[in-house]
This record gives C-alpha cells, structure tokens and sequence, in this order.
C-alpha cells in the first residue's frame, strides 16, 4: 500500500487540489510528525514499512529497487479476519499457523460448526496463498532461482503445515537439495535471514560484512542483487558509522546527521 505524507504545513484545500491536477490515486496524510519521526531530510522522500511495521528502506524513491519491495512482500499473507464468533481461527492466522487454520476451518464449515458465508473468503484466501507459493516456486526451480525456491517453499513447508502443498513444498526441496550448486542458494536464504535480523538489531557492520560475502560468492543470482543492493543502502546511508552509544543515533536506529559527515 503506498501512502503519501505532507506537511501539515499544506492545507486540506490545496492538497485536495495537487490530488486532483495530478491525478493522484493513493492517500496522502497531512502529518508534520510522521516526517520527522521517519526522518525526512528532502522532498521527495521515500521510506518503505514491513508488515511488522519497521522501516526496512529510506531514501530517495529512484534509489529503491524492486527486489527490495518482493522481498519486503515474502513473508507477508493477506488474509482477511474472521467475524468474532471465529475468533479461535483467527488466534491461528495470527500466529501464522496457516495450515491448522485451513483444515480446521474447512472442517468446522463441514460440520455446520462455521457459517460458510463467514469462512468462505477466508478458506479461499488461504488456497490462493498455497497454490502461489507453489507455483513460484516451481516457476523458480525451473529458472534456477533457488533463492525464491527456498523463500516460498520453505515459507509453505512451515506455515500451511499439514496441508497436501505444504506436502509437496517439502518433496520439492528434498529433490531440489539433492544438488550441491541449489543446496548451498538454499542455505544462503537462511544466510539472509540472519542479516536482516543484524540489520533489524542495527549490527551494521555485521550485515556488511555477511552481503559482501554473499555477493561474491553467488554472482549472477538474486542472492547476489539482493546482498549487492544492502551493501549500497549501507554505505549510502553510511550505516557502518552508526554509534550505539550516541543517543541521536541510538533514537533514529540509523547514523545521526554528526556521525554521517
């Protein structure tokens, strides 16, 4: 979802006017806070949230790269809630526990326990979600993207257990393990999993160090553009001089204006 941020400088009447001239589709907020909050040191700027809501990406909107946005989306399944008369199943969806979900709420919809009208975008949600990563996974098998293979299946393997594509996940990463070249992308994808969570904790140099070392070892691969495009933000952003004892830095969770000059 994109969300545009004004000043709160602008006024209701003016931007509802830029809205209309350029034809602008998506909302924009009149939020002074939210800018300084995320930072914002130019116009335009932009930032890109996860669904957990933390920053992943900042800077200027040419700077930010596809790959980032996909890889931002991996994790996240759209699913809409359940009524509160459901609430059990919705306890499941929130601990991402998909596949119990499914065949439980299937089978409550078979015995009458779960209206239909209430369950049915929900079952359906929950099979579109099954059959794409499937899908995109076998799609990247095929093109010998085995960091996307790794992502999705892995990602149905765990989250729809119990599931008949959660069962076929598992053989195809099985066969897929079987060669050494897709087995050492596999495990790169557990690789880059570890640096996010250095870059969420801000071990900068951590993260640094571990892209610089993916880059170069899986050339011509997603994994190399994914680890390539970290290291430019890092050094873009130049994170390696973020200072955990500097409040300011410390407070922005990224390299104070001090320490970037």
């Amino acid at each position: 979802m994109v969300v545009g941020v004004a000043s709160e400088s602008e006024t209701k009447p003016k931007m509802e006017s830029f809205i209309s001239e350029k034809g602008i589709k998506y909302p924009i907020a009149l939020d002074g806070k939210a800018i300084s909050a995320y930072g914002v040191s130019g116009i335009p700027d932009a930032v890109l949230v996860g669904a957990d809501g933390k920053v992943i990406w900042t800077g200027h909107p040419s700077g930010l790269k596809e790959t980032q946005i996909e890889a931002s989306l991996q994790n996240v399944t759209f699913i809409p809630p359940l009524p509160a008369n459901l609430a059990k199943f919705n306890a499941l969806l929130r601990a991402k526990k998909f596949g119990k979900a499914y065949l439980d709420l299937k089978k409550a919809v078979g015995e009458k326990k779960a209206p239909q009208a209430e369950a049915g975008a929900t079952i359906a949600a929950l099979e579109t979600r099954m059959k794409s990563l499937l899908a995109e996974g076998e799609k990247a098998r095929g093109e010998g993207d085995f960091y996307t293979v790794g992502k999705n299946l892995n990602q149905l393997k765990a989250q729809f257990a119990g599931t008949e594509e959660s069962r076929k996940a598992a053989d195809i990463l099985k066969e897929v393990e079987k060669d050494q070249k897709a087995r050492d992308q596999l495990k790169a994808v557990e690789t880059l999993e570890k640096l996010e969570r250095a870059m969420e904790s801000r071990a900068f140099g951590e993260a640094y160090k571990g892209y610089k070392s993916l880059a170069k070892k899986f050339p011509g691969t997603k994994i190399e553009k994914i680890g390539s495009e970290h290291i430019a933000t890092i050094e873009k952003q130049k994170l390696l001089s973020y200072r955990p004892t500097c409040p300011a830095c410390k407070k922005d969770g990224r390299t104070c204006a001090q320490h970037r000059s």
